[in-house]
């Protein structure tokens, strides 16, 4: 797996990726939402973490997504602890880890990656 400037992640065939998405604070409310990618599992290992694992398509040139919707509110609907952060990890079969960050803040957060299958 590999960054292009473009922001859009080239991955091998039948690449296995895996996103790792840590809280700051207890309970993690991050949500995952793929597309395109073969198969896949979630899992939780504590409550600050989250792990979505699955495969990239197989075809040359094909595209997969994957949202992640970063939840910050508190137990009181409205609050939230602006020192919160989420920490997403994305590794790929090969190629180094990307990693990205998200600040808290009063509203539900998204991030969209995009994969792209390359030979």
């Amino acid at each position: 797996m590999h960054l292009r400037p473009n922001g859009v992640f080239d991955v091998a065939p039948s690449e296995k990726v895996t996103f790792t998405v840590t809280r700051k604070d207890p309970q993690n409310k991050a949500t995952f939402a793929p597309k395109g990618f073969v198969g896949g599992s979630q899992g939780q290992p504590d409550p600050q973490t989250k792990i979505w694992k699955g495969s990239a398509p197989s075809a040359n040139n094909a595209q997969c997504t994957m949202t992640i919707t970063f939840d910050f509110t508190g137990d009181t609907p409205g609050t939230f602890d602006p020192n919160d952060k989420y920490f997403v990890e994305i590794q790929g079969d090969t190629g180094p880890a990307v990693h990205d960050s998200v600040n808290a803040g009063p509203i539900i957060r998204e991030r969209f990656y995009t994969f792209e299958v390359s030979v």
